[in-house]
């Protein structure tokens, strides 16, 4: 699991400096403190993950609230995440975007956080899909800035029937 959150927070971080170095926060967004909030969290796990730190779980289960707590802000109020973010040149897909990029982050901080606070694989496997599975609803459903947004809504649909026979195989509920 250390190796596996060390990666993906790697990845985050190069992602982040490179944002950082292009001054993509003056093209495009997010702004300079949401580059630098998602470095915080993704370099404390990588840092602890190196060096085989005891605080990589506190590390790990602070990301995991982070991502949380920014994706449900993200998708349950997509224009105010377009304003917190500082994006530019929002158009009518940038709602609905932001509400799926919200969506996203949840399920990876559901992830997380079951991993962080000792949940064995298979059962963090399993929440991680349940969660995809009830905002793969929500967005299909009662998303309107995603319906707005005119996108064929057949993937989605198809990413809730996967993720939710793979939450039941988890818990055994599914042959």
């Amino acid at each position: 699991m250390k190796v596996s959150a060390t990666i993906n927070s790697l990845m985050w971080m190069a992602d982040v400096i490179s944002s950082l170095l292009n001054n993509e926060s003056e093209t495009i967004g997010p702004s300079k403190a949401g580059d630098l909030s998602i470095l915080a969290f993704a370099s404390s796990v990588v840092y602890s993950g190196l060096n085989d730190s005891p605080w990589f779980g506190t590390a790990l289960k602070a990301h995991a609230v982070y991502s949380i707590v920014a994706g449900i802000l993200l998708m349950a109020f997509p224009s105010l995440g377009v304003k917190l973010w500082e994006l530019k040149e929002g158009d009518v897909y940038t709602p609905g975007f932001t509400s799926i990029c919200g969506a996203a982050l949840v399920v990876i901080g559901t992830m997380s956080a079951s991993l962080a606070w000792g949940i064995d694989p298979l059962s963090a496997v399993g929440y991680t899909c349940a969660a995809a599975a009830a905002l793969d609803l929500k967005l299909l459903f009662f998303a309107p800035e995603v319906e707005q947004m005119g996108m064929n809504t057949t993937v989605l649909g198809i990413c809730f029937c996967f993720a939710a026979i793979t939450a039941a195989s988890s818990y055994g509920f599914a042959p």
